[in-house]
Formats: structure tokens, sequence, C-alpha cells
């Protein structure tokens, strides 16, 4: 394709932007995709793995990519969540993931916020959370470590309690838990439990650096 042809594409396209068809068009897209993006999921990757995805009412998706690999996966979405550059990444079997009412997650498609969870792990999410962009969660190491043949480093499950707020570029490893009404900051290294609620934790590794506090939004 030559560089006249695409400039001449390029003036076309900018000139249908400017048209109310275009307007119109644009909008219906916007709304059949935010609200069914996962159409293909369940039917090229979940159906045929009998997997089960389950949303809930009024649940808005916008960039978000969904890739489930092996069979008995399941994605559960709480009502009225807002998810934007949100992927979700499922492989081998038995894995869920499982996120409550009125969690929003701001994020971009590139720099997206992951949710994986692998070799039999969960990742479960509370109510009325908040992530920021470039946020991993991980269940798994994804490679054995074997000391005298043994398995040392197994898969283990994540949970974020309800009203916590992460903060961009965290990353949350495999036994991770956070209790309700926590603040992460940003770039901060979880990898343990934190039981203790209505505290700031932050650092690598992290730890609480303050309590008694909330957070609103």
């Amino acid at each position: 394709m030559s560089d006249k042809f695409k400039q001449k594409i390029k003036l076309y396209y900018h000139a249908l932007r400017n048209t109310r068809i275009y307007g119109i068009f644009n909008t219906l897209c916007n709304l059949f995709f935010r609200h069914n993006n996962l159409l293909f999921t369940k039917l090229f990757k979940a159906g045929f793995g009998r997997n089960r995805i389950v949303i809930g009412r009024n649940v808005v998706l916008r960039h978000c990519r969904f890739e489930i690999h092996g069979s008995g996966n399941t994605v559960i979405i709480g009502d009225n969540c807002r998810f934007s550059g949100l992927r979700i990444f499922i492989s081998v079997g038995k894995n869920k993931v499982e996120i409550g009412k009125s969690t929003f997650v701001f994020a971009d498609k590139k720099q997206m916020t992951m949710f994986n969870a692998c070799e039999g792990g969960e990742i479960t999410i509370g109510d009325n959370c908040l992530f920021s962009n470039s946020i991993e969660l991980h269940t798994t190491d994804y490679h054995k470590i074997l000391e005298d043949g043994r398995y040392t480093n197994p898969p283990k499950n994540i949970h974020i309690g309800s009203h916590c707020w992460i903060g961009l570029q965290c990353l949350i490893l495999k036994g991770t838990s956070i209790a309700d009404n926590v603040i992460v900051g940003a770039r901060s290294l979880l990898n343990k439990e934190f039981p203790e609620s209505n505290a700031v934790i932050a650092g690598n590794p992290a730890g609480i650096v303050k309590r008694d506090v909330t957070w609103d939004f």
C-alpha cells in the first residue's frame, strides 16, 4: 500500500468522523461491545471447555480482554461493575475469579490491569473496590521449583476485601490476603496476609505505614 493511498484513506476517515452518521454508528458499536464483548469468550473459549462466566446487571466493559484456557474455570462479575483496560487470564483448569459488586478498574488498553488465576488458583475481590492501571495479580510463579524432586512453590489464592483501593503498578503475588477498607500505595509488592482493616499498605515488600484511615471516591 503506497503512502499516497494511505494519506487519502486518512483524509476520508477524518472527514467521516465529523459526520453525524459516524457518531450514531460509533455510539451503537460502543453500546454493543461494552455490554457484550464477552460473547466471543463464551462461544469460542469458555463454551467448549465447560467453563462458566456469570456477569451481573449494569456491568460496563471497555477495552477488556478475557482469556480462558482449560476446563472447569469460573468467572463471576457482580452487579454495577465498571471495567476499563482489564485483562483476565486463566490457564489450566478449575481456576476461579470472583469480583464483587460496584468494583471499578480504571486502566486502558496500553496499561492494562491483569488478574491471572492459574494452576487451580482463586482470586476473590470484594465489593466497592477501586483498581488503577498496570496492576498485576498472580496466583502462581508459572514455573516449578523442585527441591529433592519435591514441588516447593505451589500456587496460592489471592483475596482482596471490600472497599479496597489499589494504586497503580502494584504487584500482588500468590498468597496475598487484604482485609476490608485498605489502601495500597502505588508500586507496592504484596506477597503475604494483611489482616488489619482501615490501613495504608505501601513499599517493596509492602508493610503497614498508616492506621485508622478510610477513603472515598
